[in-house]
């Protein structure tokens, strides 16, 4: 009786017919898990590229921050030179856009624009 019974015998005998139902979902699960894993692999690969990209978007943009102060601190030392009597500009007064780097990633349309130019146009026809 060393030999494993039938199929034929593990129908008939319902310990053995659970016991083939239960190596049944272990097989199944095992796979499942293996494809996961796959999958999960792959996710991360797709992440790690995301990082790096991200990472690379935020240098430029640290950059293309500082060159933007700079710039801003130079318009200041002209304004503020100058024979002209302007306002001299300071962070404060700027829209928190500027002062923290937070820039659109796409520039507005330009009926967007439009429309804000033509608002203005209308007060000033308008006179309030």
């Amino acid at each position: 009786m060393g030999t494993k019974p039938h199929r034929s015998m593990a129908l008939n005998d319902p310990v053995l017919a659970a016991k083939d139902y239960i190596n049944t979902l272990l097989r199944e699960a095992a796979s499942d898990l293996r494809t996961n894993n796959r999958d999960l692999r792959l996710i991360l690969g797709i992440m790690e590229k995301d990082v790096a990209r991200l990472q690379t978007s935020l240098e430029h943009l640290e950059k293309r921050n500082e060159q933007l102060e700079e710039l801003l601190d130079l318009q200041d030392n002209d304004t503020n030179q100058s024979a002209c009597p302007r306002v001299a500009r300071n962070k404060d007064s700027l829209p928190s856009t500027v002062t923290t780097g937070a820039f659109p990633l796409k520039p507005p349309k330009s009926n967007q624009l439009r429309g804000r130019r033509s608002s203005v146009k209308a007060h000033e026809v308008r006179g309030d």
